[in-house]
């Protein structure tokens, strides 16, 4: 895509980490401006879209022209499903390019990518569609495949722009990328069999694994508050945490709450107690993430709950005791 200095890209708060990176880059090479929402979690969909809309204002009426947005369908840090369809419906009326970051999508949610009509959509397939990793999915309409001419690395099937304008050559243009190794996308048809055998209850299917891992991560996250004495991040709605990850506050005092006390509590969690979590801090407070599988349990939740409290009974960070 060629932008301009007067061309605007628009993200918010919660966009993660290298794709932030990515617009920086953006930027320096064409001069244009970046609009982040900054807004405070939780927040019920109705505000999300609101702010979303009065910063699309905001930049026109500073003089830009939005043309590009970025939002996830469930964000990583913290783990919340966004109102991508409604957003993407905003885009849509505005004459903004949508960009979806579907990592936590494919798998986890019910997407239907046509209905949804995005201008781009990006996932993967190994966190919860149980593929190797350097497994992904590029959806592009064809009304903007024009707009990717080539692969990173340029591929043997790119064409230059005289000949591309005479035939689409965008699915050849990812058939032969150098030296990728395509075996990990030929594990997708094993991996979508193995889904539709999943039963639970009276559920088979995409339907019961992602109604699994809704429901547990709705309970088991109520169990690790309860055992922690704290609450789940969540809007008065309970949209944000219509998924299958949940957020947990920890009990610590926010005058010691920083990113090194967040990773000292990953390692004694992954390492000492072999418990996968993910601690970050958000705000003023340390949070945890816990993610739930169809291969999960409630107990399992459990067992992360009280891990967690003894860590932060027992755990000493620069001299001071953690208490709970």
């Amino acid at each position: 895509m060629v932008f301009e200095p007067q061309d605007a890209v628009i993200c918010f708060s919660t966009i993660y980490p290298a794709f932030m990176n990515t617009l920086e880059y953006l930027a320096e090479r064409a001069q244009s401006i970046i609009y982040k929402v900054e807004h405070d979690l939780p927040r019920s969909d109705d505000d999300i879209c609101d702010d979303f809309e009065r910063m699309l204002d905001r930049t026109s009426g500073e003089g830009k022209k939005p043309k590009l947005a970025i939002f996830d369908t469930v964000s990583s840090l913290p783990a919340v499903r966004m109102p991508f369809e409604r957003l993407t419906k905003i885009c849509r009326t505005h004459g903004v390019l949508s960009c979806i970051d579907g990592a936590h999508g494919v798998g986890q949610l019910h997407l239907d990518l046509p209905q949804l009509d995005p201008d781009f959509f990006v996932s993967n397939c190994h966190k919860w569609l149980f593929t190797p990793r350097a497994c992904a999915v590029l959806y592009v309409p064809v009304r903007n495949q024009y707009l990717i001419r080539s692969t990173l690395p340029t591929g043997f099937n790119f064409l230059k722009r005289d000949q591309a304008a005479k035939t689409n050559n965008f699915v050849a243009n990812f058939a032969a990328v150098a030296t990728s190794d395509d075996t990990p996308y030929l594990c997708i048809p094993a991996a979508l069999e193995w889904r539709q055998r999943i039963t639970l209850g009276d559920k088979t299917g995409e339907e019961a694994i992602i109604s699994y891992n809704k429901e547990l991560a709705r309970k088991g996250g109520q169990v690790v508050a309860d055992i922690l004495g704290t609450e789940v991040l969540d809007n008065a709605e309970l949209t944000l945490g219509d998924c299958a990850m949940t957020n947990v506050r920890l009990p610590i005092s926010p005058e010691i709450c920083s990113d090194k006390l967040a990773d000292s509590l990953n390692m004694v969690m992954n390492r000492k107690r072999n418990i996968a979590v993910n601690v970050y801090r958000y705000k003023k407070a340390l949070w945890v993430r816990l993610s739930a599988q169809v291969y999960l349990e409630m107990q399992h939740f459990e067992a992360a709950g009280q891990a967690l409290r003894e860590v932060l009974t027992t755990y000493a960070m620069d001299g001071s005791r953690l208490l709970i």
